[in-house]
């Protein structure tokens, strides 16, 4: 068995001991830098990435109000061309309306001289069949019915 023959450790001293924390400060303060950076990035590229969803809706939901913004226009202008014709409908019908009164008004007053005429025919047979009983001559046909010479039987 060889024993090998190792100084006897001395515990190191100050100046290595500073030393030694100095490079581990110095390291940690390197990966916590690092870290630091890295955390840094991602943040920024999600906070990016969020922006840019934001930023998409956003636009999404601004051309969605733009088309629905021309929508209204479009169904206001058809809307008032609507009323536009509801109101020509309302005064045509207005004027068929009254075109109606006055046929039926002419259709009455069209009556009312077939009746006139009527009872002026009858009239004037009368006084006629009572020309031809001053005069003589035969009232009745072989109907029974008083005629006059010269008016045709209706």
């Amino acid at each position: 068995m060889a024993s090998s023959s190792a100084p006897p450790s001395t515990p190191p001293t100050y100046a290595e001991l500073e030393k030694a924390h100095h490079e581990r400060n110095v390291r940690l303060k390197a990966a916590s830098e690092a870290q630091f950076k890295a955390t840094c990035q991602a943040a920024t590229s999600a906070a990016s990435a969020v922006a840019g969803e934001t930023n998409r809706r956003s636009h999404e939901l601004h051309q969605g109000a733009k088309r629905v913004e021309g929508e209204l226009k479009e169904l206001n202008h058809q809307t008032e061309q609507m009323h536009k014709r509801v109101q020509e409908w309302a005064a045509m019908l207005g004027k068929f309306n009254g075109a109606l009164k006055e046929l039926g008004d002419v259709a009455n007053w069209a009556t009312m001289i077939d009746r006139d005429v009527e009872d002026t025919v009858r009239v004037l047979d009368a006084v006629a069949v009572a020309k031809r009983r001053a005069a003589g001559l035969s009232t009745t046909s072989t109907g029974g019915t008083p005629t006059s010479t010269g008016a045709p039987k209706r």
